[in-house]
């Protein structure tokens, strides 16, 4: 018997002990991918949500696949009819809530259902996974020119997966991968579609930012420090108020090399800074020496300065000046 097939007999087991069998397993596990499914097409389509119970995300999901002039799968529609009111017993009042076999196969069979409408496409369906692991240095050219071809759904599926894999590297599988980052790069960089290169590009940044992966996180820092040179990029961090959140990254900034990279993304920004945002930057220049003695930081730095010199009091634009050796 494998360790899989010993773990499973032990779990129930442990069920019938608490009055719960395999049918509530299998009920609980399939709303509970009920719920994963939707929220992870709701990060796929660039839709932000809080803590709320799947009726609602379902319902935000299905406006947002209506906005896009899609029709929203019938098998959402009736998932969120169906199990309205069981969802609750189950996850909540198991004890007190008998599942037979036929309704424990029924949310099954619609789970699966509602995973292959979601993320399985029509015709000639890319294997994501496959498409990520053959991503290498040799193969980089011709994977991001048949990357140009996919549609707009698996574009995005296959950032996020990226994204998702970078997440869980060690540190020494960063030189491993490195293709992958190079990858994310050239993708956006020819996508013609500038709506579509946008959210490729979100996808990037809000899975970067704090909280985002431990390692690799230097090399997605120098993506977005190159993405956000192009106007488009940078009015869509203004819009969606990314830029005191860049700043806090900033604040962070662990290393040289990081302080450089989180440097040269503001500076891109620098036309669209406020004032507070502008004072904000220079005082985190002045207190963190990660950022204050980074080279690569300073001409960075130096660029917000010129752009934005009327925004900063005279007193503070010669301590910077001074530091950066830049002269008054």
């Amino acid at each position: 018997m494998s360790t899989i097939e010993e773990k499973i007999e032990i779990l129930l087991d442990t069920l019938e002990k608490v009055g719960l069998d395999f049918n509530w397993l299998i009920a609980i596990t399939s709303l509970a991918t009920q719920e994963i499914a939707v929220k992870r097409k709701l990060d796929e389509l660039g839709e932000f949500y809080s803590e709320e119970d799947f009726q609602k995300l379902a319902e935000k999901l299905m406006r947002a696949i209506e906005r896009r002039g899609e029709r929203a799968p019938h098998i959402l529609m009736s998932i969120v009819r169906s199990y309205r009111h069981i969802r609750a017993k189950i996850m909540h009042d198991p004890h007190k809530t008998k599942i037979s076999t036929e309704e424990a196969d029924a949310i099954f069979n619609n789970t699966r259902a509602l995973v292959r409408r979601l993320f399985e496409a029509e015709s000639g369906q890319t294997n994501i996974s496959k498409f990520i692991k053959s991503i290498n240095k040799s193969s980089l050219s011709e994977k991001v020119e048949e990357f140009k071809k996919l549609n707009k759904t698996t574009k995005k599926q296959i950032f996020n997966a990226i994204m998702d894999k970078i997440s869980l590297l060690k540190w020494n599988e960063i030189k491993v991968y490195e293709a992958l980052f190079d990858f994310l790069l050239e993708a956006m960089k020819i996508e013609s579609n500038t709506n579509l290169q946008i959210e490729l590009f979100e996808i990037v940044i809000q899975k970067t930012l704090i909280g985002g992966p431990s390692f690799g996180k230097e090399k997605l820092l120098s993506i977005i420090s190159e993405m956000t040179r192009l106007n488009p990029i940078a009015n869509f961090i203004k819009e969606k108020g990314l830029i005191d959140l860049i700043i806090t990254e900033f604040e962070y900034s662990n290393s040289f090399n990081i302080a450089a990279y989180n440097a040269k993304i503001l500076a891109n920004l620098a036309y669209l800074l406020n004032e507070k945002q502008v004072n904000q930057i220079i005082d985190v220049a002045l207190t963190n020496n990660q950022i204050t003695y980074s080279w690569g930081a300073a001409s960075h730095l130096k660029k917000i300065l010129a752009i934005n010199k009327d925004k900063i009091s005279k007193e503070k634009a010669e301590k910077i000046r001074n530091i950066l050796r830049c002269g008054s």
